[in-house]
């Protein structure tokens, strides 16, 4: 049963994955707007983020008279060349190349259309710090709200702050028409400003800073002001890939429920999934994103963290939990699972010791319960699964 279960699971997480492709899914919102004539031939693109290569691909097809692609890779994709660009913070090289888009785009005339296309990931790799502030403290406090394990609101409202791209600036330094198009990793029913800070978007609700901007004076700047217009549309999102996980675990006969958006602690996620699957029986399919609060030194990624969150009430059935863009920070690994064989191989103090330090991918990897890295050219937050017969 362990081994037809986690089988199983590896089958419905490459579903999952392939069902928010960055290009098919671009290409389908770019060909409608085309037809409607929503789309010119001709327009600038400026894709950013961890989906930027596949839907700067799709835009290809629309014959556009240039732009840039702002990426991990920097892969070059045809006229629109590539962009190398850090995660999670930004680099010296990318906010050059960004200082000199935001000119250009300042530049335009006002019957230029702008194409952005933008994905997760995005806040990183596309960045004009405010003036006065130095890049490198523009990581210190991104790195100190991420090891704090921060809320993504919070952490993008930060972002906001110290920018002169997001929160929509970049769309009011455009003096054309500005069009977005969205792979969405914020989870359901959050703002879609939050997909890289929204440098088209300005969010409907800010969150407030707190005792972070007591902290760092550089967050006590007033929050972006409201756009007048904004056109935009979700081309695939953490709703999409939820369902068709769900889609293809019942083709596999199982009886699925879909569980509440996954967030807050990593470990905490993990251990409330499979508490439900174990409770009520079945299996359970979840979507978001989750936070790890860093108190070690380790190795380790969120879905790592929220399969061992689960061992201490672990009796059976299985979990698992994987990112959409297929690598889990710097955990070398796209996800991990857990099922009777791989927890009759580990110990209480093994998993008490690797979550304390943040260790979590060399105790996963010995134990062969990892999902190698595998970059997917998407990214619409994780998945996570819990089986149980109850």
């Amino acid at each position: 049963m362990s081994s037809r279960l986690s089988e199983a699971a590896a089958r419905i997480r490459h579903e999952s994955a392939l069902a928010v492709r960055a290009e098919p899914a671009t290409a389908a919102v770019l060909a409608r707007w085309a037809r409607e004539g929503r789309l010119r031939e001709g327009a600038t693109v400026l894709a950013i983020g961890k989906a930027s290569a596949g839907m700067a691909r799709a835009a290809l097809a629309h014959a556009p008279s240039g732009g840039w692609v702002f990426g991990l890779e920097g892969e070059d994709v045809g006229p629109l060349g590539g962009v190398r660009a850090g995660h999670p913070t930004p680099t010296l090289a990318a906010v050059a190349r960004a200082r000199r888009v935001l000119e250009s785009v300042r530049s335009m005339e006002a019957d230029a259309q702008l194409l952005c296309l933008v994905s997760g990931g995005g806040s990183a790799m596309f960045e004009v710090p405010r003036a006065g502030i130095a890049l490198e403290r523009v990581a210190e406090i991104t790195i100190a709200m991420m090891d704090a394990g921060v809320d993504v609101r919070v952490l993008n409202a930060a972002r906001r702050r110290l920018s002169q791209v997001k929160g929509g600036r970049l769309a009011r330094a455009c003096p054309g028409e500005v069009r977005t198009v969205l792979i969405d990793d914020v989870p359901s029913g959050s703002d879609p400003a939050d997909v890289a800070s929204g440098p088209t978007l300005t969010p409907t609700d800010e969150p407030d800073l707190g005792a972070w901007a007591a902290r760092f004076e550089e967050l006590r700047a007033a929050a972006p002001e409201p756009l007048a217009e904004t056109i935009f549309e979700v081309a695939a999102s953490n709703v999409h890939a939820v369902e068709a996980a769900v889609r293809t675990a019942r083709e596999m006969g199982f009886a699925v429920h879909v569980a509440p958006p996954l967030c807050g602690e990593a470990r905490d996620a993990g251990a409330a999934l499979y508490e439900r699957a174990r409770l009520e029986g079945g299996l359970w399919i979840a979507g978001g994103e989750t936070s790890v609060t860093v108190r070690g030194r380790g190795r380790g990624g969120r879905t790592l963290e929220c399969v061992l969150g689960a061992f201490a009430r672990f009796d059976g059935g299985l979990i698992g939990a994987f990112t959409t863009d297929g690598v889990d920070g710097p955990s070398g690994a796209a996800g991990a699972f857990l099922d009777a064989g791989i927890a009759a191989m580990l110990d209480g103090g093994q998993v008490a010791s690797a979550l304390a330090d943040n260790d979590t991918a060399p105790l996963l990897e010995s134990v062969g319960a990892t999902w190698p890295a595998s970059p997917t050219g998407t990214n619409v937050a994780d998945v996570a699964l819990a089986f149980h017969h109850a």
